[in-house]
């Protein structure tokens, strides 16, 4: 959705958006190419666009945390779509390549290892252990997706959740529900009000407020170490079913 959002963009006039997927056969030479390729049998998807295309410069950025070419308005963007894009394609094991030039539109080739069959239920069954119901959970996150998603997961181990879309929101719901909600799972980066302004003002609302910080990018030492005076852990983004329950229930037992 990330890449087809920016196909759209740069296609101001309109044009054509195509996605494929074929089942291909890669090997070491290609590999070569691309540190995180792997080869072997994968499946292929091709996201093309006649738009604007990308100068080299750009192109060789695009993956970059917060790098944008929309300015610092978090209306349009935050630079962190085709980082999160990344993200969730090396977390299934595969890799993505980017083909672009100016004014001859771009194509993304994404790159996924086949599997022997599909994963049955019980395995995801398994990596949730249902716990007694009670808890609260308050969810914070822009992204629509991303909070139907934790909701999801942590509805499924038998967590109740309350979601906002926002920090302003995210205040507002706290204040009324502050008795009953157990622990905050708060975004990091996001418009209007952003998660690091968002903890200062539950802390103090409530300065014994347990949060867990979620966010779609790798934090470095300093950030970790300042962060992590605040708040009680840290999960990534796309959630993960098992490491996202782990990291509530054991701030929650602690």
């Amino acid at each position: 959705m990330n890449i087809c959002i920016n196909a759209m963009e740069a296609m101001p006039e309109g044009g054509r958006l195509k996605i494929e997927t074929r089942n291909i056969l890669t090997d070491e030479d290609s590999c070569r190419r691309h540190p995180a390729a792997k080869s072997g049998e994968c499946v292929l998807m091709l996201i093309s666009d006649t738009g604007i295309g990308m100068s080299k410069e750009t192109k060789e950025k695009i993956f970059d945390p917060f790098f944008t070419t929309k300015g610092w308005d978090f209306n349009k963007g935050t630079g962190l779509g085709l980082s999160v894009a990344r993200g969730i394609v090396e977390q299934h094991g595969g890799w993505i390549v980017c083909e672009s030039e100016k004014g001859k539109g771009t194509t993304f080739r994404v790159y996924f290892p086949t599997v022997e069959e599909s994963p049955k239920d019980e395995q995801l069954e398994s990596e949730v252990e249902i716990i007694t119901p009670g808890h609260k959970i308050l969810l914070v996150d822009d992204e629509e997706l991303v909070r139907d998603l934790g909701t999801r997961i942590l509805e499924r181990a038998g967590f109740t959740v309350i979601t906002a879309a926002d920090g302003n929101a995210a205040l507002e719901i706290f204040e009324k529900e502050r008795s009953n909600i157990a622990l905050v799972v708060l975004d990091l980066v996001m418009p209007h009000m952003g998660g690091e302004k968002c903890l200062d003002q539950l802390l103090k609302i409530d300065p014994h407020v347990k949060v867990i910080v979620s966010t779609g990018r790798s934090l470095d030492a300093r950030e970790r170490l300042r962060l992590g005076s605040l708040v009680r852990g840290f999960v990534t983004k796309p959630y993960q079913v098992s490491s996202l329950v782990q990291s509530v229930k054991e701030v929650l037992k602690a």
